[in-house]
């Protein structure tokens, strides 16, 4: 099973929150015999729900764990899909399709547990999503086309993301963005960047598709929801993509530990930072450098 392991390095430490890896249906399930979750959540990008919903079902079914929310990216539905045969027992189903053209659109379950209502006032212009609150909690769910502009695209989600903010509420967003957070491209720390600038953490952090030549990281879950989680992709191919998904920890049964370390940069002063860097002797650093071979 996929594990943390400690670090001397406290900003290292900031990981321990974030169990992750690639896990078996047999190793999700033994998770959810051992911990007690606050909230979890799953995405998969069909490529066709309907096609494909059957699989989903059973994949459902071998997980003992009962998501609160599960999230779908090109569900291909159309205005002609009869959504009433596409329903998860003890789930109510949410979808927004693609009006311009085939493929693409978004569809969320939401467990009958939780009472929501829809957030339109947070929707993308452009791109397919969908976004609800329940429980004074904001889910999202999105697919962004791979040709459609980045730029345009960040911009747009930079506000929305920003909007959440200004909420105050907990927030897990999920779905298929076709950034491929696996590659340090200026696009994909541009995206990982204006996430974290408005308090959200990327769990995901493993291939989500795997062909013969190529592995990409482009599905993809976030949350600003301050607790310790167990997070990844199932080895269970659905289309061409893998299942990613989130567990994240009521704090008081949290397997991880209670307390953490980690620098704190709110006093930081640039100043006295160059001063003590000026002050060290770097004699050694300098000499060792000169012999090493280029």
């Amino acid at each position: 099973m996929p594990t943390t392991q400690e670090s001397s390095d406290p900003d290292l430490n900031l990981q321990l929150l974030n169990d992750h890896g690639i896990y078996t249906i047999e190793e999700i399930n033994e998770l959810s015999h051992t911990v007690k979750p606050q909230y979890s959540a799953i995405h998969l990008n069909t490529r066709s729900l309907k096609q494909h919903f059957d699989q989903m079902c059973n994949l459902l079914d071998s997980i003992s764990r009962k998501f609160d929310f599960i999230g779908c990216s090109e569900t291909w539905f159309t205005s002609e899909t009869d959504s009433t045969c596409f329903q998860v027992p003890g789930y109510t189903l949410v979808n927004e399709n693609r009006t311009f053209s085939s493929g693409g659109g978004v569809a969320l379950y939401v467990c009958s547990d939780h009472s929501f209502s829809l957030r339109n006032d947070l929707k993308i212009d452009s791109i397919e999503n969908l976004w609800i609150e329940t429980n004074d909690m904001i889910v999202g769910v999105i697919y962004k086309p791979p040709n459609f502009s980045n730029p345009e695209s960040l911009d747009k989600l930079e506000r929305t993301v920003h909007n959440v903010f200004l909420c105050k509420k907990k927030c897990i967003i999920m779905g298929d963005t076709n950034i491929n957070t696996l590659t340090k491209t200026s696009v994909s720390k541009e995206y990982l960047n204006l996430i974290q600038s408005e308090g959200f953490s990327q769990l995901i952090f493993e291939a989500t598709r795997i062909t013969a030549n190529s592995q990409s990281c482009i599905d993809h879950i976030f949350t600003n929801i301050s607790t310790s989680c167990s997070s990844g992709s199932l080895a269970v191919e659905i289309a061409d993509h893998l299942p990613v998904f989130t567990i994240l920890y009521d704090p008081k049964f949290s397997p991880f530990p209670d307390y953490f370390e980690f620098r704190d940069f709110r006093y930081f002063k640039r100043e006295n930072f160059k001063f003590d860097l000026q002050s060290e002797n770097w004699h050694s650093i300098k000499y060792s450098c000169k012999n090493v071979l280029p």
